[in-house]
């Protein structure tokens, strides 16, 4: 059996609903964004734990056939406007897995980082205190 199409289940919008989905077509839609955000104002960063040393560690090593695919996988990244240069004063080793449809899944290992970083923890109220709250005004 060979599936050429998948077909999910149709769903009915409301006709209250279709003037506010078209007034706000740019912001609902279901297809991924095909490239990163654009530079804000205020841009965010990582803190480290005061004077700790940074770990710029040196790439894993690899063969060159995967040295050439790592730089490909980033190459094509960086054109479809995934990622974009690290502002991090630090580097982060990247890992080639093979997987089993003989493909290659890249990720980062940043454990080292990890444990220089200042984990901010705030506590998350709770949601019905904050509804009740506001339930008057």
């Amino acid at each position: 059996m060979i599936v050429k199409e998948e077909v999910g289940p149709s769903v009915e919008v409301p006709e209250k609903m279709k003037p506010i989905l078209v007034e706000f077509q740019r912001i609902v839609h279901d297809e991924l964004p095909d490239e990163l955000p654009p530079m804000r104002d205020i841009q965010h960063y990582i803190d480290f734990i005061h004077r700790a040393s940074l770990p710029n560690l040196p790439h894993y090593r690899m063969n060159p056939k995967e040295r050439e695919i790592l730089r490909k996988k980033v190459e094509e990244l960086i054109q479809k406007r995934h990622i974009t240069e690290s502002m991090n004063p630090c580097d982060v080793p990247a890992l080639l897995m093979p997987k089993k449809d003989e493909s290659w899944c890249m990720s980062m290992d940043s454990q080292v980082i990890d444990k220089i970083t200042i984990m901010y923890r705030l506590s998350i109220r709770c949601l019905d205190n904050m509804l009740d709250r506001l339930g008057g005004s």
